[in-house]
């Protein structure tokens, strides 16, 4: 498979990961949540739509502790596309879209997978994974998400 092909599932995947575990389908363990930890790599970082800078692991724990929170999400992924490649990193756009009975959202992001062969050095004892490769062999480094507006 293709890095741009792995950015594309992994991207597909970890949503449909985040509705099942907000939903609180995934099971509240450590083995499920290995899908997300696996996937965000060591120096990952995320801005928010409001423009908040959040750090891998308090992001973690926020996902953690938004297990089952919102049982009517549905979260659909479209446009994925490519804007970038170069050896082992890789640079895509996509469009989310969340709704739940109170609201309907879409934000389009941009996002910087690393090939997980590739940082492998850079891994320090503590910002490892939790259990082994990433899920897709892409590991998110970062992201940025953009309201759209409705």
């Amino acid at each position: 498979m293709s890095l741009p092909e792995a950015c594309e599932r992994e991207i597909v995947g970890l949503h449909d990961f985040f509705e099942r575990w907000f939903r609180g389908e995934a099971p509240e363990t450590d083995e499920s949540f290995a899908r997300v930890a696996d996937a965000l790599g060591p120096a990952f970082e995320m801005v928010t739509p409001d423009g908040e800078v959040r750090k891998r692991d308090p992001l973690l724990d926020s996902i953690r502790d938004g297990h089952g929170h919102a049982p009517d999400l549905s979260i659909d992924v479209s446009d994925v596309a490519v804007r970038h490649e170069d050896g082992d990193t890789c640079v895509l756009t996509y469009r989310e879209h969340q709704t739940a009975p109170e609201e309907a959202t879409t934000r389009v992001s941009s996002v910087v997978f690393i090939r997980d062969s590739a940082v492998t050095e850079q891994r320090s004892a503590d910002h490892r994974t939790e259990s082994g490769d990433a899920p897709e062999g892409v590991l998110w480094h970062h992201l940025h998400e953009t309201w759209v507006p409705k």
